[in-house]
């Protein structure tokens, strides 16, 4: 058996890194957005790795931290993303999996470190959470869907021609989404700060970015913005920031969206969408079902004193892009 050290990660892993998890997972990502995905050089993220004498990972766990507001105060929270282990004879994958994940625990759950995890595990990986990681009781993830009706469907415009007739802009500023966030984030118990520098680094700064956005004003005043991404037969409403002031507001970009859908030919939108019980019925007056994901959790496991993990998944408003799967 190799000997393998478990550390942090440090400058120049990256490579190794980033070709392991297109071997286990049969991608071909490119290192720049390895690079945008974790931060490194702006303290975004936090990697645990286990290594051979060659430095070759055999064991990859890694959080991107992100600022959760909890009943307006600021937590540093990280989402456990890219995890993985390589396959290797015997049983030392799985136990070198786990040293792994273990030492993460020890090395970066603290009250100045990372304060909460969560994520958003499929049932077989909550599964060994639970009996071997002690991950907390999960709840579903809910999701939206709205089937564009055939005979209503157009197919005159491709894609990119409506966001042009229907947008003005493509991107809002930092600053207008700073101000849109002060005015709205009073609506969410628990929610990642969707300010402008997290918009920018989530959204902007992504290598290859296919993201679409739409804006609507009221009163020439930025009072909801919408992230989307088309993908082949469905729209996936990835996320949401909404002032709440007028619900003719949220119709008027629910509308839009559709008819975006409609004029491209595109089948289906969907959302995730927690916490937030104003869209969800203003959405199920536009004949939207909700119901919950058939494979996807949201779990948390708390490291500070002060955050119970469990009212901490009740509470938290997320969307599709809160996850990485987007």
């Amino acid at each position: 058996m190799k000997d393998y050290k478990i550390r942090p990660y440090k400058e120049g892993d990256e490579i190794n890194i980033n070709n392991a998890f297109n071997k286990v997972f049969g991608l071909n990502r490119s290192i720049e957005e390895w690079y945008w995905k974790f931060q490194t050089d702006n303290n975004g993220s936090r990697i645990m790795v286990a290594v051979d004498n060659n430095n070759q990972v055999f064991a990859h766990y890694a959080a991107t931290l992100v600022d959760i507001s909890v009943n307006g105060k600021i937590y540093k929270c990280g989402q456990p993303v890219d995890v993985y282990s390589v396959k290797q004879e015997g049983s030392v994958q799985h136990r070198l999996y786990l040293k792994t994940v273990r030492e993460f625990f020890k090395t970066f759950g603290a009250k100045e470190k990372i304060q909460l995890l969560y994520g958003f595990p499929s049932a077989r990986v909550l599964k060994l959470g639970q009996i071997k990681l002690d991950y907390g009781n999960p709840i579903s993830v809910t999701v939206g869907k709205k089937n564009i009706l055939k005979e209503k469907r157009l197919k005159w415009i491709k894609l990119p021609g409506v966001i042009r007739r229907l947008t003005k802009f493509y991107k809002q500023s930092p600053k207008s989404i700073d101000d849109l966030w002060e005015r709205s984030s009073h609506r969410y118990d628990v929610s990642v700060v969707r300010n402008g520098d997290y918009i920018k680094r989530r959204y902007y700064d992504c290598p290859n970015n296919k993201y679409i956005y739409l804006s609507i004003y009221n009163n020439k005043l930025l009072s909801a913005w919408a992230v989307f991404k088309s993908e082949r037969d469905k729209i996936k409403w990835i996320d949401l920031l909404w002032d709440g002031e007028d619900e003719k507001i949220l119709i008027k970009l629910e509308n839009r969206i559709e008819y975006i859908a409609r004029y491209s030919g595109i089948e289906n939108l969907e959302i995730w969408l927690s916490n937030d019980e104003k869209v969800k019925n203003i959405l199920l007056n536009k004949n939207w079902e909700f119901s919950e994901h058939d494979d996807l959790f949201l779990v948390a496991m708390s490291f500070h004193p002060d955050l119970d993990s469990n009212k901490f998944i009740k509470n938290l408003y997320f969307t599709m892009g809160d996850s990485d799967l987007v």
